[in-house]
């Protein structure tokens, strides 16, 4: 007779759990939201495996709702969700599940890691947030997609942590998941390099960003 409160109680704090997660969540849409469109300079440095790619500056263009672009002379090697892919799936609540997982500090701030698995299809499959909760930043995410494997991206905020914009961004990947582009891949035999990636397996990008201009048209996508 008693198994049945339990449960009831259980379950209970299950949806309390979700619902808070889905409130830190939200907060960070909200944040993000601010923004209709912008601008950015972005220098990009590769460190991948077996891939001779030289350090370059693009340009880096994002409006409203989920329009994003890198313009640059040559083939770049990125992944091909757009670094702010996340916030779709995150703005509507009924799209997915949250669940509260446990607390870490990510670059000395307290992070919750909350777990978020869609509800409707999508690309992604589960991803994985690291929240302060305090400034409403994400830090980290891990996300595991169809396309292209899992990719762990790092989060850096200076100037523009009021509207959740990120100064660096650091991309760690798996490289035998990845959906190389296609003039790439006819070269890859002959482009070779010693890599200090974390492995073999392991590829990582760096993205520097700088001169944000915010809440401007944008034309070029």
């Amino acid at each position: 007779m008693k198994i049945l409160p339990i449960f009831v109680l259980t379950l209970w704090l299950f949806n309390l759990s979700a619902q808070s997660s889905k409130q830190v969540i939200y907060s960070c849409f909200k944040k993000f939201d601010l923004i209709n469109s912008y601008k950015a300079k972005v220098h990009l440095d590769f460190d991948l495996p077996n891939i001779q790619m030289k350090s370059r500056d693009a340009k880096v263009y994002y409006k409203k709702p989920n329009k994003f672009k890198i313009k640059s002379s040559g083939i770049l090697f990125l992944p091909k969700q757009n670094p702010f892919e996340s916030y779709e799936l995150l703005k509507d609540s009924s799209s997915y599940t949250a669940v509260y997982v446990n607390e870490e500090l990510v670059q000395d701030k307290k992070c919750k890691i909350i777990l978020v698995v869609p509800t409707k299809e999508n690309d992604i499959i589960l991803c994985k947030l690291w929240i302060e909760d305090k400034n409403s930043l994400i830090y980290k995410i891990q996300m595991t997609t169809k396309s292209n494997g899992t990719i762990l991206a790092d989060y850096y905020y200076e100037l523009h942590s009021k509207v959740g914009l990120p100064d660096k961004t650091f991309y760690e990947i798996e490289m035998g998941k990845f959906k190389l582009p296609r003039a790439l891949s006819v070269d890859l035999n002959v482009k070779k390099k010693k890599s200090t990636a974390i492995s073999k397996n392991t590829g990582t990008i760096k993205m520097s960003f700088s001169d944000y201009e915010i809440n401007i048209p944008v034309t070029e996508i």
